[in-house]
């Protein structure tokens, strides 16, 4: 998914890989006070290392976006299809590769 992430003060790509953030998430959706992860922010907090690695993950209540944040975003295109192919998700020149065979076959 796309996120601001404030500790770089940038929209990045955020891929969560960990089940426990992933179930802690899913949790806080579950929820009718916080629903939609889209709506607030989340902090994930990393403890220990290898396999005594620990995550918290917290929501934090929602708040009108900063006026720079919200125009970083409209300004910033995203392709999050351009991961599926290795390619850059913000590279505004790429374009999702058309494979001529399933197109033939379509018609």
């Amino acid at each position: 998914m796309v996120v601001w992430n404030y500790s770089t003060n940038k929209i990045e790509i955020l891929q969560i890989n960990q089940r426990a953030i992933q179930e802690s998430i899913r949790g806080y959706i579950a929820k009718k006070s916080w629903g939609n992860p889209k709506l607030y922010d989340i902090v994930v907090d990393k403890s220990g290392t290898g396999t005594d690695t620990k995550y918290a993950v917290s929501p934090i209540p929602p708040s009108p976006i900063e006026s720079d944040i919200e125009k970083e975003f409209k300004n910033t295109p995203v392709n999050l299809q351009a991961l599926f192919y290795g390619a850059d998700p913000f590279d505004i020149e790429w374009k999702e590769p058309v494979d001529e065979a399933f197109v033939a076959d379509t018609f």
